[in-house]
């Protein structure tokens, strides 16, 4: 059928150019299908091609990544045991010979890291322990070559080794090593299975071949997965450890075999990888193929595109004519067309033509009344048809549920299903109550559960319709989220009981100044009743010392600002308390300001510890300037009179650990003093062998901390000059150390300590000008206000001190004796 084009009027149209045509559907739905289908075979031949040279690179890299990772597998596991051994060498019973013991470590090592066994060698390779038999017993030979000796003390390092000769075990060697060099070896000998796990074949892709090669091209432990291949036959890689991915391919491209080889950093091997023919050329399609397809979908599609395009053609032609009388307002006229489509436009246009704009007017009315009720209100609404027991919801009903038209089908019991359970009984209640009682309407609040797990609170009013006889025939209502306003109420309700439990005092003032709310703990804190409090001017609270705090709240309540401070409040019995005051302005709606939240927190404990706390740091700062100055005496007199370095350091160093010995013993008494008997017993370190002829006799007394550190010091020089030059370097020699309480010539009591060494040498040489002589006879005595005597007897030294009783730090004696 030729076609025929026809104007809105239904009248022949005629070309703009004369003589030319316009071409027919079918025309241009052939030239569609050409159009669509060369551009697609065009660009899938280049893509074809494309993806076959990208596909061989990308498995190119995989090879190479793959045989990456399990030479990284392999290292870690060799580094891993590697490791387990320098620990075990490092055990110290290899140098004290306890080999039993030893031994015994070694056993657990092997059956944790599935070894055969571990051999212990001296550093020339001759067996010293087999964990294979008992520590005594003849040790079984080794394989050839299984403890590589000189690269072993060449190197210092571990080693790993080839494939035994027995070609079922390998070793690795640690270096024992003593001061630097290597005294012993320890060899571990494993079975190649241990690094099966590296690459285990279950990890492989289809295809795979991987295969773990010593420095002698032997075969260590190979995997496959759907493919043999040999790994001897791959490269070997150079010392820089990888070689390219190759294509084993001597009879054509399409059936090479991919491999690719990466040497290990641990052991002299090389892990290697295959991929079967199969798997590296899976993805060429054959270039024939591709032609031979696209010809024919070309050619398929232009006929088809003819064919379809005469099926359309006539159906359009009087579809058109039926519009253009559509669009007049003119009856359509009756076509008997084969394309169904096509009668159920003209038909649809038939039968809407009349009620089209009927039912635009509508539904736009309707549309416009709803969206003003629903913008104004937030609400949404619902009806329930008690005849049909059916409800209805507004789109605002779905958005408040969170549901979409297709999740609800408008069965009351779903509606109650979106309720929260435990609002379930009291949702239905009400229903109920109002349908089935005299009331036409009833309000609820309750909460819904929406889709996603939120829980939201709705507000619901409904209005109860019924019908002469007073019957309920339908129930229509509003619903409002009112989320908010419950989370604010709960706040509010949470917060209230904050206030009251808290134990700070909490408390608001209006912006005159007048206390409106008083908490617990304010109740607590100041001893005045909230009945009391509430309508007393805040500053009652604030003696004559907190007027400057209490002025400083007064200057924030008048400026809106927030204020942190400290000040002093008093409680209503007089007592005052240092405290901590924040303010914070209360903001009414237009950010005037209510009033003032107040919180006072009492720091009196906290301020009591941070003066303590100062006195305690000034007290430490004055004491360590002390012995600073003492230790500085003490080096520049020590270092005048020794004769070398070595002397120094022997003569300072004891006087140091002495004052140490001194200091511990106040610390553990928190600095009040100490016993002279404990001093003493602290000081025995210093007698070394000449404790034993050291006797000290006398009552306990308790010292002051200045007269702890300078006895000591003279104890310290009377024992290092004793055990030098007096009775303590002779055999036959002894000292008696004894004190005393007696009372001196003002009656008062004095401690007496008295020196005396027996049995000695000649006491001729023993007062020498020294740095210890200053201490004895200067230093001490002037530290504490004694009298001091020193003297030789004939045989010995007689050293003794009178300290006054101002030294003593209590004023008691302690009967224990030294």
């Amino acid at each position: 059928m030729a076609y025929t084009p026809v104007m809105e009027n239904g009248q022949v149209a005629v070309s703009r150019e004369s003589g030319r045509q316009p071409r027919s559907v079918r025309s241009y739905l052939a030239l569609f299908c050409a159009a669509v289908v060369t551009p697609i075979l065009i660009f899938t031949v280049i893509v074809l091609h494309r993806y076959g040279t990208i596909g061989h690179i990308q498995l190119e890299q995989r090879v190479l990544a793959t045989v990456r990772h399990l030479t990284s597998n392999v290292d870690r596991e060799l580094g891993s045991v590697i490791l387990a051994l320098e620990a075990l060498a490092a055990s110290p019973s290899i140098e004290a010979g306890e080999y039993q013991r030893f031994r015994t470590h070694a056993a657990r090592l092997v059956e944790l890291r599935f070894g055969k066994y571990i051999r212990l060698s001296d550093a020339n390779g001759q067996g010293l322990l087999d964990t294979r038999v008992e520590t005594g017993e003849a040790l079984p030979v080794m394989p050839k070559d299984a403890i590589p000796v000189a690269e072993v003390l060449r190197t210092k390092r571990p080693f790993v080794s080839n494939l035994l000769p027995s070609g079922n075990s390998f070793t690795i060697t640690v270096p024992v090593l003593s001061e630097g060099e290597v005294s012993h070896l320890l060899t571990l000998v494993l079975d190649p299975a241990f690094i099966l796990r590296a690459i285990d074949a279950d990890n492989l892709p289809e295809g795979w071949n991987v295969g773990i090669v010593d420095a002698y091209e032997r075969i260590i432990v190979a995997q496959s997965r759907g493919y043999q291949s040999d790994p001897g036959v791959i490269k070997r890689p150079s010392r820089d450890g990888i070689v390219a991915a190759e294509w084993l391919a001597p009879s054509g491209f399409f059936q090479a075999e991919l491999t690719a080889a990466v040497r290990s950093t641990v052991a002299d091997w090389s892990i290697r990888a295959s991929v079967s023919p199969a798997v590296a050329s899976a993805q060429t399609l054959s270039w024939g193929t591709v032609a031979a397809g696209g010809s024919i979908f070309v050619a398929l599609s232009l006929l088809l595109g003819i064919y379809f395009g005469r099926q359309v053609t006539n159906p359009i032609r009087m579809k058109a004519l039926a519009a253009a009388a559509f669009g007049r307002g003119e009856a359509v006229p009756q076509f008997a067309l084969r394309l169904r489509e096509v009668d159920e436009v003209l038909n649809a246009l038939r039968t809407a033509s009349a009620q089209r704009r009927l039912a635009e007017d509508q539904l736009r009315s309707a549309h416009e009344r709803m969206t003003l009720i629903l913008s104004a209100t937030q609400m949404g609404m619902w009806e329930q048809d008690l005849s049909t027991d059916r409800v209805i919801w507004s789109e605002a009903m779905y958005q408040l549920y969170g549901r979409s038209p297709d999740e609800f089908t408008g069965d009351p019991e779903e509606v109650l299903s979106f309720v929260h359970p435990h609002d379930r009984q009291a949702f239905r209640q009400a229903y109920l109550d109002a349908v089935t009682g005299q009331a036409d309407t009833f309000e609820q609040e309750f909460r819904i559960i929406r889709p996603t797990g939120e829980i939201r609170w709705l507000y619901r009013r409904a209005f109860v319709r019924r019908d002469a006889e007073g019957r309920a025939i339908s129930v229509l209502g509003v619903a409002i989220d009112i989320t908010e306003r419950k989370e604010a109420e709960i706040a509010n309700a949470k917060f209230a009981a904050i206030v009251a439990s808290s134990s700070e005092a909490i408390l608001s003032v209006s912006p005159d100044g007048t206390i409106s709310t008083w908490n617990r703990g304010a109740e607590l804190m100041f001893g005045f009743t909230s009945e009391q409090a509430v309508g007393m001017p805040l500053k009652a609270l604030f003696g004559d010392a907190g007027e400057s705090g209490y002025e400083t709240i007064k200057w924030a309540i008048s400026a809106g600002e927030t204020l942190r401070t400290e000040s002093i409040c008093r409680r209503r019995d007089g007592h005052e308390l240092e405290v901590a005051i924040v303010a914070n302005p209360v903001r009414g709606s237009s950010e005037f300001i209510a009033g003032y939240s107040i919180t006072i927190r009492d720091i009196s404990a906290r301020k009591e510890h941070d003066r303590h706390l100062a006195n305690v740091l000034r007290e430490l700062t004055h004491r360590s300037k002390n012995l600073l100055a003492i230790v500085q005496a003490m080096a520049r007199q020590t270092a005048l009179r020794s004769d070398n370095l070595a002397d120094f350091q022997r003569r300072f160093c004891g006087r140091l650990q002495s004052l140490s010995r001194s200091h511990e013993l106040l610390i553990s008494n928190d600095w009040e003093g100490a016993s002279l008997s404990d001093l003493i017993a602290v000081q025995r370190s210093v007698f070394g062998t000449s404790e034993g002829r050291i006797r000290a006799t006398g009552p306990d007394v308790f010292l002051r901390p200045e007269a702890i550190f300078n006895i000591g010091l003279a104890l310290h020089e009377l024992v290092s000059n004793a055990e030098r030059h007096g009775a303590l370097s002779v055999d036959t020699g002894r000292v008696d150390l004894s004190w005393s309480i007696e009372r001196g010539s003002d009656g008062s009591p004095r401690l007496v300590i008295v020196w005396r060494e027996r049995g000695g040498q000649s006491a001729g040489n023993l007062l020498h000008r020294g740095f210890g002589r200053d201490i004895l006879e200067h230093v001490t005595p002037t530290a504490l206000g004694a009298d001091v005597e020193l003297k030789a007897v004939p045989d010995g030294l007689l050293w003794t001190l009178e300290v006054p009783s101002i030294q003593f730090a209590r004023a008691r004696l302690l009967s224990a004796s030294a």
